[in-house]
């Protein structure tokens, strides 16, 4: 088991507190900074970091961090890659806690309306869960271009639920989209590529695929099959909630 599954386990009992560190190291694997940094960003005690570091079997933080290095998974930026198409979806299987992938689901089963982001590739991937959402009988809105998706931000409001998708969770459109709705306090679900980005650092909820850049002629081709994986989650869990509320 990786440390990414062992975090994400649900067998292992953990109380809020330790749930905001296991979801905050999810987040900043790639870039965990030190035990003081975390306990700052998360206005808790060094100790309560420790105590679940040998809650989870590691002696202390340390032990805990190099862990984490070793298990993490290299990220290039060419079409050469150590990884295959099963070992892509596995890692953005252990990467992504169950929880979120439920929670996911049940703040857009909760909401009276949808609007989901995505431009580009991204954008076949939003369709894609959006027409299994109206069989279900959810309004969904999929902006289709720029310009649309910068009306339906600026006119979000109170029962809508926003899901941003983006691999890189960069650009400057999907940013400010990504304000906009956190001004607005809508709820965010997030779907971008593995690693810190502004979209992620805003959302509510954050769901990452693994993948491997790859650019042709200054385009973007980089597979979203990761992206694809997590909607296929969330439906799946979506399902569940439709089905649970129907008379018996």
């Amino acid at each position: 088991m990786t440390i990414f599954e062992q975090l994400s386990n649900q067998s292992i009992i953990l109380n809020d507190t330790e749930k905001k560190i296991v979801d905050y190291i999810l987040q900043n694997f790639d870039h965990l900074g030190t035990i003081k940094n975390i306990s700052e960003d998360l206005f808790i005690s060094p100790n309560t970091i420790i105590r679940l570091c040998k809650k989870l079997g590691y002696k202390g933080f340390s032990e805990l961090k190099y862990t984490i290095s070793q298990n993490q998974p290299e990220k290039k930026d060419d079409a050469g890659n150590n990884y295959d198409i099963k070992e892509f979806l596995e890692y953005t299987f252990s990467i992504n806690s169950p929880d979120k992938i439920r929670l996911a689901a049940k703040t857009m089963f909760d909401c009276n309306q949808l609007v989901i982001f995505a431009l580009g590739l991204s954008h076949v991937v939003a369709l894609d869960l959006s027409k299994k959402l109206v069989h279900l009988n959810k309004f969904v809105f999929v902006p289709d271009d720029r310009d649309n998706c910068k009306l339906y931000a600026s006119n979000l409001q109170k029962g809508q639920a926003a899901m941003i998708m983006s691999l890189s969770g960069n650009t400057d459109i999907m940013k400010n989209i990504t304000y906009i709705a956190k001004a607005k306090n809508i709820p965010i679900i997030t779907l971008t590529g593995w690693g810190q980005n502004a979209v992620a650092s805003l959302g509510d909820i954050n769901l990452f695929a693994f993948y491997n850049k790859l650019t042709v002629n200054h385009y973007d081709v980089s597979s979203r099959l990761g992206l694809y994986m997590l909607t296929e989650l969330i439906f799946q869990e979506y399902i569940k909630l439709y089905y649970a509320q129907e008379p018996v």
